[in-house]
């Protein structure tokens, strides 16, 4: 997201309530309409930017389907149009889709697994809500495993991101540990096998991890595949549950996988491998 004026809309429940807003490097005409009072000027500009691959116009029809300006009020749509800027690099956009699903406004009932998914492709681009509500949902086990630990770890992420409801939440975390239980191994949620991301902005890569016996850190391990083998790209021990990561430009094949690691004693256990591919050229953004 470039730099530029927020603007933001919040509901009585903030962290459970989409964000109404966009940031752009310009003021664009279609926000300008929509700040001065032509939701319907506003919505024209952007079906013609968002058909070209904008993905701030995309977040624009979002808004408008959600809020009803300057067209008919319609969580479908709404959810559709911030899904497509989601899947192109809007933070907030992703956000929304996963407050969308978490509460039940796509059309097909609320989807607490989707919900934890969007909500991850947020929180790792920094969004403070978005780790707030993951953190929520890994302390309930609801959408993703029940796990404490990784609770923790989001509801610090979202503290240091100014968040503070979030500063007092996971501190009593404790973990059982006599030496012998095996740790569990975590399996890559996003994206996976059949799922193409596009070229340009880091790749967002989310897993999911269940509930530990004892501490665990989780080792990251991606590969460009290319014509004359596996290039690694990156291999690192990260402590939350997604990361965004910038990949080389010169490769259209990755695969990764993540192992959890125990550290008293030191075992591991691994993870599948899980491949994706990015398109040829990304989105005007």
């Amino acid at each position: 997201m470039g730099s530029g004026r927020l603007r933001a809309w919040w509901a009585t429940a903030a962290l459970m309530a989409p964000a109404i807003g966009a940031s752009a490097a310009t003021d664009t005409p279609g926000w300008l309409a929509f700040d001065a009072g032509r939701p319907a000027d506003a919505v024209r500009e952007w079906r013609v930017e968002a058909a070209a691959g904008d993905k701030d116009a995309s977040f624009g029809l979002g808004v408008a389907y959600d809020l009803g300006k300057g067209v008919g009020q319609d969580d479908r749509m709404a959810c559709r149009f911030y899904a497509h800027a989601a899947e192109h690099g809007h933070v907030l956009a992703a956000f929304n889709v996963a407050v969308m699903h978490d509460s039940g406004r796509c059309g097909q009932g609320r989807q607490a697994e989707l919900a934890a998914l969007w909500y991850g492709r947020a929180a790792a681009a920094g969004n403070g809500r978005a780790q707030f509500n993951l953190a929520m949902l890994y302390a309930a086990g609801d959408g993703v495993p029940r796990n404490p630990a990784a609770s923790a770890a989001w509801y610090q992420a979202a503290a240091a991101n100014g968040i503070s409801a979030a500063a007092n939440r996971g501190r009593d975390e404790r973990h059982s540990d006599d030496g012998q239980q095996p740790v569990l191994a975590t399996s890559p949620a996003y994206p996976g096998p059949t799922q193409t991301v596009p070229r340009g902005d880091p790749v967002t890569l989310v897993w999911s991890a269940p509930e530990q016996p004892s501490p665990v850190k989780f080792f990251l391990e991606v590969y460009a595949l290319k014509p004359a083998g596996a290039v690694e790209v990156a291999g690192r021990y990260v402590d939350l549950t997604a990361i965004r990561l910038p990949l080389p430009p010169d490769a259209t094949r990755f695969t990764w996988r993540v192992l959890t690691v125990g550290t008293r004693p030191l075992r591991y256990a691994v993870g599948p491998w899980s491949d994706f591919t990015i398109s040829p050229a990304g989105p005007r953004s």
